[in-house]
């Protein structure tokens, strides 16, 4: 059975703390380097796609270790653990916001904003 937001929350911020990147122990980071690591995840994407062309496929023999995930879908992942842990340790409730930005969302005109892709 899928897990909700919340429950991924808590087990990214578990795992966090059983591996010291959180807790009494962690070097305490700022939302802003909070931010950044994120977006290092982002650029990691970006910068498998260009190594690649895909997104929808890994590369494993790409690392130097050989169970280790690569490529795009890792990195999207790496991206979505970080927003968990960040949202855990500022008490966001993602699944809520997520909830209410999209019901905002769906009253948004087509093409919102008049910028085209």
């Amino acid at each position: 059975m899928a897990k909700s937001l919340p429950e991924m929350q808590e087990e990214v911020y578990k795992y966090c703390l059983d591996k010291n990147w959180r807790g009494p122990n962690a070097y305490p980071r700022t939302f802003l380097e909070e931010c950044m690591l994120i977006t290092t995840e982002v650029a990691e994407a970006a910068e498998a796609w260009r190594d690649t062309g895909h997104c929808n496929i890994y590369f494993a023999e790409l690392s130097h270790h050989p169970d280790k995930p690569e490529g795009v879908p890792s990195e999207l992942a790496d991206i979505f653990i970080r927003i968990l842990d960040t949202c855990q340790q500022y008490g966001i409730n993602l699944e809520r916001e997520y909830e209410r930005k999209m019901a905002y969302n769906r009253t948004r005109p087509l093409q919102h904003g008049g910028k085209f892709a």
